[in-house]
């Protein structure tokens, strides 16, 4: 069984990040596999956890009330908005393989397969592909090896976590991308902020640009459709134990503190 929690509402990122670590610390005392949907109460832009914060114009995020969250996954930048985050919690065991590739593209199948039940075809990128590193700041401005992509550009970006033996993997599915807002968010001279534009705009895309009709309800139905194929499992609706929750409640410190989001 797969236990699926839908946020309705909006939430901050440092919550959402702090929920989505809960589930997989919690994992060994409650034994849930879990699929998560959530959205962002404001523009939030999340980075790696090993992302240099010399990349990022705080200055612009301030001006502009973009929050800034450091996830626990590694990657790199992502600008959240008007998107679906999914995040899943599994242990290896409904793995073939445990190698963090393997782990990466059984997920990449169900993402897959919930967009062609939505009747968007999509692509698994075989390879990573290569961009200046000057922009490598930004997660969408390339696609990574088993990410989901159409016609070559970068509709879903993922990263992933591991504690023991169960893995966290996020990833944004958005609706639209402000390009515009995004390429701005980097410590980037103006003449590299607009050949980063240019790069967003030649490689990514959006499920509005895909499906101007798509909407929240069937998007998340679809993917977990997606999931149940892909792992064989059975989806039941159910919320966050008082372990998470108090869990949750914990790490949002570690999220809101200056230590963790400017450690590096």
């Amino acid at each position: 069984m797969l236990r699926l929690i839908v946020d309705r509402k909006p939430t901050p990122g440092s919550l959402n990040m702090a929920i989505d670590e809960a589930l997989m610390e919690s994992y060994s005392e409650l034994g849930m596999p879990t699929l998560r949907f959530y959205k962002w109460k404001t523009p939030c832009l999340s980075i790696g956890k090993f992302q240099k914060i010399s990349e990022i114009d705080i200055d612009f995020l301030n001006v502009n009330g973009i929050e800034l969250v450091r996830r626990p996954t590694g990657g790199k930048a992502v600008l959240h908005h008007e998107e679906i985050t999914y995040s899943v919690v599994m242990p290896f065991e409904f793995f073939e393989k445990k190698e963090v590739i393997n782990t990466y593209q059984k997920i990449a199948l169900a993402l897959r397969k919930g967009l062609e039940i939505l009747g968007i075809q999509t692509n698994l990128s075989k390879n990573k592909s290569h961009v200046e590193n000057s922009f490598r700041s930004a997660c969408f401005s390339v696609p990574s090896i088993y990410e989901i992509t159409v016609d070559g550009k970068k509709l879903i970006g993922s990263a992933q976590v591991r504690n023991k033996n169960v893995i966290l993997q996020h990833g944004s599915l958005p609706f639209k991308l402000d390009i515009d807002t995004y390429s701005q968010c980097f410590n980037l001279s103006d003449e590299a902020r607009f050949k980063l534009k240019r790069i967003l705009e030649s490689k990514t895309i959006t499920l509005n640009q895909l499906d101007s009709e798509i909407n929240e309800k069937d998007l998340m139905e679809s993917i977990v459709k997606g999931f149940e194929e892909i792992f064989s499992l059975s989806v039941f609706y159910g919320d966050y134990s008082d372990i998470e929750v108090k869990r949750a409640g914990v790490l949002r410190n570690k999220y809101e503190s200056k230590e963790w989001t400017f450690k590096r």
